[in-house]
């Protein structure tokens, strides 16, 4: 099993560099709305519609889930985090479960649950067959 998680904070009218100076973190993934668009493979697709803010673990995929989790909220001020929740904009913690094998157990530690419910925002799961 291999594991990415990312601290998502979108929204329409967002503008990353303001998410930057609320938390004093740095992005490892940011546009705003109207940036030109492109896939791996260099196709360009229509403009982003919205603005985006997004802090990876940059751990590898096959670390222990927790691990990506607590490594991300280590690094931000929950305080700093919740100013950001307003009109709009969309503050949550993707999870993307990547299944080599079957079955696929997540397990994710009783403090590292305490520490997302304490922000107050969605975990977002997506598993990956």
């Amino acid at each position: 099993m291999r594991t990415s998680v990312a601290l998502r904070v979108y929204g329409p009218t967002l503008d990353p560099e303001d998410v930057t100076r609320t938390l004093g973190t740095h992005a490892t993934e940011l546009h705003k709305a109207g940036d030109e668009r492109s896939g791996a493979n260099g196709r360009v697709y229509s403009p982003f519609r919205g603005g985006l803010w997004s802090l990876e673990s940059g751990l590898r995929e096959t670390a222990p889930l927790s691990e990506h989790v607590d490594n991300i909220l280590d690094r931000i001020d929950s305080a700093r985090l919740r100013e950001l929740v307003t009109d709009g904009t969309r503050v949550d913690l993707f999870v993307g479960v990547f299944a080599d094998e079957e079955p696929c157990n997540v397990q994710i530690k009783p403090e590292t649950c305490e520490r997302i419910g304490a922000l107050g925002i969605p975990l977002d799961i997506s598993i990956y067959p």
